[in-house]
């Protein structure tokens, strides 16, 4: 596993990648997918990472994002959680992105 240079497209992982910047992780594990290119795995930085959504809702799926945050917030309940899944910003076919640094977390309320 390496770190990357760049800006990267979440493609899976938007909640898992808000909980990491709301816990201050420096480094989340992805798995990087490039057309052409076998699947790797890479480390990034909160900052190199943009999602297709503008807020996220604090339930989700069924799942509550405190539940999350709660088991991001240590290496062993990270380790129990599948990587974000990225490809490079700009790839045709993704929607429009927003720095994850300005992605929202709204309550259903």
């Amino acid at each position: 596993m390496t770190s990357e240079d760049g800006e990267f497209y979440i493609s899976d992982g938007v909640h898992r990648a808000i909980a990491a910047r709301e816990l201050g992780l420096i480094g989340l594990l992805a798995v990087l997918r490039e057309e052409g290119a076998p699947d790797r795995m890479v480390l990034l930085e909160v900052s190199q990472l943009y999602s297709p959504r503008r807020e996220i809702r604090g339930r989700y799926k069924g799942r509550n994002f405190e539940e999350l945050l709660q088991l991001m917030s240590s290496a062993e309940g990270r380790s129990t959680i599948r990587p974000i899944e990225v490809e490079r910003l700009g790839v045709p076919g993704q929607t429009c992105s927003v720095p994850l640094v300005d992605v929202r977390i709204v309550d259903e309320g």
